[in-house]
């Protein structure tokens, strides 16, 4: 149960809450800052050790932020500013990803080399199975294929490829295939059932899962991802292509998630596939309760308090996001509905993170911070000496395209934030912040946060304003956090 005073007294007297106007009460502690367990959830069943999703934004969110996102033990959602059949590629560009590749990339035994080398540079890595009619006869290693395009040796796959193959069936324990690996002295292992491919095990995937135990995984070790759609059926296309590829969650993504057209949209998702469903964004418990009601597994809260969102001028329309969050939460519990809560928007550091999830999230989605990172799709620019990143509001003008113009009015801008660096780094910072913050108040974890943190009253400063085009201070390692 969540409950604040603070909170509840000051929406009785009509004023409403952001994060700038509070700050969590220290007490009494026997925790040391890096014992807390800060985990919490982004969907029912998609539980997350570090409770951050990269927002569905196109200088923000595609493979390499999800799969970084996901390793670290967090969630990243694709943004949907490009084909389906794009950001369907990209999902199964990151659930490839884990201990086993399933469905692995093939070439045909006939494929010319220079096709092969431009289809390894498009997606991002140089070995492929070779099969003949379906049948595994084959495997071309990264050096092979680099060794003959630099000599010209070799025409085909059949040419170039190891004939030579290292097996195992599936289902082999990951001690025996490396066992396996170390006899032969090979960095690879192709899975065959009789005679077909299904699957690959790599040594580099195998050491990715020990360094990073606390990955966002399913139980076949595949990292997790998620898609963001539109409205249906509109984008059912869409859909059919992101489930195909393995997506773990779809986030329908709409600024107004307290509508008709959303709520309509859940409810179809949830009856015709077999998908965890976020939807929003909501501001409210009436808002909360009734996409949770419609089927989904998860509820955006938040209108207008991010960077680079600029709603609340355009529109006239928002709320503060630390009450927004927590009227989200009492309304739910109210109705008995357990359906995590994501904070989306406004969150500038660690702290707010530690606030929203006081006052009732389970999660939260950010967008500039990680914009500003290495795996962030932004353009990287040189200003005045220093390295940037271009950001941009999914409603800004640039991102609207056409769509600007027409009945729809950008609510969003773009500009420049100060480059931080490796995205692990910055997470690190996050979890780092976070620990810290449950310790300050005793929590071991969530549940226990909820139970002893105190919002108190703090001086307040402006939410939700436009992201200045550029920041005129010097980068910072860690940017913001």
């Amino acid at each position: 149960m969540v409950r604040q005073e603070v909170l509840e007294r000051s929406m009785a007297e009509g004023e409403y809450i952001s994060f700038d106007d509070v700050l969590v009460k220290p007490g009494y502690s026997e925790l040391a800052p890096t014992e807390p367990d800060v985990s919490g959830r982004f969907s029912r069943s998609i539980r997350l050790k570090m409770p951050v999703v990269s927002a569905a934004m196109d200088t923000v969110t595609e493979e390499r932020m999800a799969k970084e996102m996901a390793l670290f033990g967090a969630i990243g959602v694709l943004h949907r500013n490009l084909t389906a059949e794009r950001q369907a590629e990209m999902v199964r560009s990151v659930r490839r990803s884990g201990n086993i590749v399933f469905d692995p990339v093939v070439v045909e035994e006939d494929m010319a080399v220079d096709e092969i080398y431009e289809k390894a540079t498009r997606l991002g890595f140089q070995t492929f199975p070779v099969v003949r009619k379906g049948r595994l006869v084959g495997l071309i290693t990264g050096r092979g294929l680099r060794l003959a395009k630099l000599s010209g040796r070799g025409r085909t796959a059949g040419d170039i490829m190891e004939k030579d193959l290292v097996t195992v069936p599936p289902g082999t324990p990951m001690e025996e295939a490396l066992d396996r690996m170390h006899s032969h002295r090979v960095k690879k292992l192709l899975v065959v059932e009789g005679e077909k491919l299904v699957g690959l095990i790599t040594l580099k995937d195998y050491e990715k899962r020990l360094r990073f135990p606390d990955a966002t995984r399913d139980e076949e070790g595949r990292l997790k991802v998620a898609a963001a759609v539109g409205i249906l059926p509109n984008d059912r296309k869409r859909v059919e292509l992101l489930c195909r590829a393995g997506v773990n969650a779809l986030v329908v993504d709409s600024s107004h998630g307290h509508s008709s057209a959303v709520i309509k949209t859940v409810k179809v998702l949830k009856r015709e596939f077999d998908i965890e469903v976020v939807a929003g964004n909501v501001t409210d418990g009436d808002g909360a309760v009734a996409l949770a009601e419609a089927g989904a597994d998860g509820i955006k809260v938040g209108i207008g308090p991010g960077s680079a969102c600029t709603t609340r001028q355009v529109t006239g329309a928002g709320m503060p996001q630390l009450s927004a969050v927590y009227l989200a939460r009492k309304g739910l519990e109210k109705e008995g509905l357990e359906v995590p809560v994501i904070a989306d928007g406004g969150i500038k550091g660690s702290g707010d993170i530690v606030k929203a999830m006081v006052a009732g999230a389970d999660s939260v989605m950010v967008g500039s911070l990680l914009a500003a990172t290495d795996a962030a799709p932004g353009e990287e620019v040189i200003y005045g000496g220093r390295k940037y990143k271009s950001y941009r509001g999914m409603a800004s003008p640039s991102a609207l395209g056409s769509r600007a113009g027409y009945g729809r009015a950008p609510e969003g801008v773009e500009g420049l934030v100060p480059y931080a660096g490796r995205v692990h780094e910055v997470l690190a910072l996050l979890k780092g912040g976070m620990k810290s913050g449950f310790a300050h108040v005793g929590a071991g974890n969530l549940k226990e946060l909820r139970e002893k943190a105190v919002l108190i009253r703090a001086s307040s400063i402006k939410e939700g304003q436009s992201l200045p085009v550029v920041m005129d201070r010097k980068p910072s390692k860690g940017y913001n956090v």
